[in-house]
């Protein structure tokens, strides 16, 4: 410690020169720190508004997705895919990828701790919608044979939702 001191005082930083600075420096972090305080407040207040904004937005995107399900499923429950779109799932081998994968699905589901059948379809909508439904599957050739066949994205996810309600609901809501 003594020669660190040596060093200070053979470059010219004595006691005398060095005080006054440090309690300068502590003078300006203290008006430093009060003159953003009221910044940090806004900050704050605008990062509660942005999770109101994306809660909102993720409720209307939700109620949206509701909307472009019923083309492709049946009005009975539960909900399945009509006939016509299953080979949408098929032909691209989704439902094989699926079914191998059918217990990590369901244990999923089961996490989720749905209580209805309408519960795990809010489940498997944010799972689709979230993308999360990709760290269980890869969706590539779904999505190139979907686009071949003059569908979208939108497509491409409703109907997925649809297929996933028909496999994986019966088998976690008695």
């Amino acid at each position: 410690m003594s020669e660190i001191v040596g060093v200070l005082e053979y470059l010219g930083f004595t006691p005398d020169k060095v005080v006054p600075l440090l309690i300068l420096a502590w003078l300006a972090s203290i008006y430093v720190t009060r003159k953003f305080e009221p910044l940090e407040k806004a900050i704050q207040s605008l990062n509660h508004c942005i999770v109101e904004i994306q809660t909102l937005l993720r409720k209307s995107r939700k109620f949206d997705f509701k909307q472009t399900i019923h083309p492709f499923a049946t009005h009975i429950s539960p909900i399945v895919l009509k006939n016509e779109f299953k080979p949408l799932v098929e032909k691209p081998g989704l439902d094989k990828q699926i079914n191998k994968k059918l217990p990590e699905l369901i244990e999923w589901l089961k996490k989720q701790k749905p209580t209805t059948g309408i519960d795990a379809q809010d489940k498997i909508d944010d799972f689709v919608l979230s993308g999360k439904v990709e760290d269980y599957l890869d969706l590539d050739e779904y999505k190139k044979y979907l686009y071949k066949k003059g569908r979208n994205s939108v497509d491409a996810t409703a109907i997925l939702a649809v297929y996933l309600y028909e496999v994986l609901i019966p088998k976690v809501i008695k």
